[in-house]
């Protein structure tokens, strides 16, 4: 993140590392995981976190889905913005990496202003 801020865009190429096969087959593993817990959310609240907070709490959670909506005890919980957002988070990093700040007057965090 830090080399995000400090980019000034004026010289900054985006060069990838190359990485092995080992190293990107992991990567990938792990988004797929992501995608997966994003997705299952409300399986893995019913299925996994509802039964440990009833059993750490001592007495039983209740958990109804009513369409796009989970309500958990007298919580509501919107599932649509909640998606939007866990999808948004890597997508607004990955564009980022992109972005070029041209004629910016940045400096280099740390520096307390100063140039």
């Amino acid at each position: 993140m830090g080399l995000l801020i400090a980019r000034t865009g004026d010289h900054d190429k985006i060069r990838f590392e190359k990485t092995g096969l080992v190293y990107a087959g992991t990567m990938y593993v792990l988004l797929g995981l992501i995608i997966l817990s994003v997705l299952g959310l409300p399986l893995l609240l019913t299925g996994y976190f509802v039964p440990v907070t009833s059993q750490i709490a001592g007495m039983p959670v209740a958990v109804v889905m009513d369409g796009w909506n989970m309500h958990i005890g007298a919580m509501k919980l919107p599932m649509v913005p909640l998606l939007i957002a866990l999808f948004l988070l890597p997508v607004t990093i990955i564009t980022a990496l992109f972005i070029r700040f041209k004629n910016v007057d940045r400096v280099k965090e740390y520096m307390c202003g100063e140039k």
